[in-house]
């Protein structure tokens, strides 16, 4: 479930862009770069509506088209770099229970840990083991729902963030690479606007 979770929140803060606040959390002002690599080209991303509800249970649509230009076989060496902002400056939030900034010696390893790939992927012909095929793979409009979240979660997604996920073969030759800038935001009370 937990993976699931990190996977549904990064396709939401990939795609969505120039959302309004809401009183729910949502992702906003979102921005990628796909900073390049060996074996993926992300073509297009895209996810609807606008407003991504996080945290509420209500449903949204992601659309993509990318290439596999190579099979990727494990080990697959990952690298993430998460930072929030606080007091102006951006923290690098520390890694815990393999959430934050990581770094992972087989990302198949941790698909091994999934128990069942979520419908919404295997219905486009996607899988959460490797190895991953050399291909051209698209998803358009499918539905998704995050999980709600509540205190302390609630307030800790609130926020300005940045990530980067790197991916590279055994021999450390890079296989992806994404830089990710995005903004959550609805969360009511004074805990949610402390060091903002």
């Amino acid at each position: 479930m937990a993976f699931r979770f990190i996977l549904l929140s990064a396709l939401c803060a990939l795609a969505a862009a120039n959302v309004s606040m809401g009183s729910r959390p949502r992702v906003t002002r979102a921005s990628y770069t796909d900073c390049s690599g060996a074996a993926l080209k992300l073509n297009h991303l895209d996810v609807n509506p606008n407003e991504i509800p996080v945290g509420n249970g209500k449903p949204f649509t992601v659309t993509f088209d990318a290439d596999v230009l190579q099979d990727v076989v494990a080990p697959v060496k990952m690298s993430v770099k998460l930072q929030q902002k606080w007091f102006g400056a951006f923290i690098t939030i520390p890694c815990v229970a393999n959430v934050g900034t990581c770094n992972y010696d087989d990302a198949c390893a941790l698909l091994d840990t999934v128990p069942v790939c979520p419908p919404e992927l295997t219905s486009n012909g996607i899988t959460c083991k490797c190895p991953i095929k050399a291909g051209h793979y698209t998803m358009n409009q499918q539905a998704f729902q995050l999980p709600q979240l509540d205190f302390p979660f609630n307030v800790l997604a609130n926020g300005e963030f940045k990530a980067e996920v790197r991916l590279s073969d055994q021999a450390g030759t890079p296989l992806a690479c994404l830089d990710v800038q995005f903004e959550m935001g609805g969360c009511e009370g004074w805990l949610c606007n402390l060091g903002r």
